[in-house]
């Protein structure tokens, strides 16, 4: 395990074709070792430039072993969404964790940490993680109603204030 996963880690910047096979490969590893891989790979999969469709994509794959790492994975996510102007296109690959985390848990994860981003003083990032909080309500079919104050609280105060 100690010499495939940094070799499959290294695949993720090479072809189209290696890379397709590291991600199928690591996205096995974590469903099995999501425990012990995930902080092993999150290093490098959120430096910058982040690769916001395999982060997700990994992450989700973690399953429960997320949890303590979603604060890392979501400030990945939302400062690349925010580097990027909020395009179309990187938003598609943010909400990729959205698409995946569909237990109540792990959704009220990510949702608290996007309303916290959006709390920030950046405002590219507070940006990011509006886009983000309308994607998570158009998504998931987790139940946030636990929320719903907040979501609506931050959201006025981002519009209006």
């Amino acid at each position: 395990m100690e010499e495939i996963i940094p070799h499959l880690v290294g695949l993720l910047d090479s072809t189209r074709n290696e890379r397709a096979y590291a991600l199928d490969g690591l996205r096995k590893v974590l469903v099995s070792k999501g425990r012990s891989v995930l902080p092993a790979v999150l290093p490098k999969l959120t430096q910058k430039p982040v690769n916001c469709g395999t982060l997700s994509s990994l992450a989700a794959a973690s399953g429960e072993h997320l949890s303590r790492y979603i604060d890392q994975v979501m400030d990945a996510l939302i400062g690349a969404l925010a580097d990027e102007n909020c395009s179309e296109e990187k938003l598609q690959e943010c909400v990729i964790i959205i698409e995946e985390v569909q237990d109540d848990y792990g959704a009220s994860l990510i949702l608290s940490e996007i309303l916290d981003a959006t709390k920030e003083a950046d405002e590219s990032r507070r940006i990011a993680a509006a886009m983000l909080t309308k994607a998570f309500v158009t998504i998931t079919t987790a139940d946030y109603m636990d929320y719903y104050g907040a979501m609506f609280r931050d959201m006025l105060k981002y519009f209006f204030f």
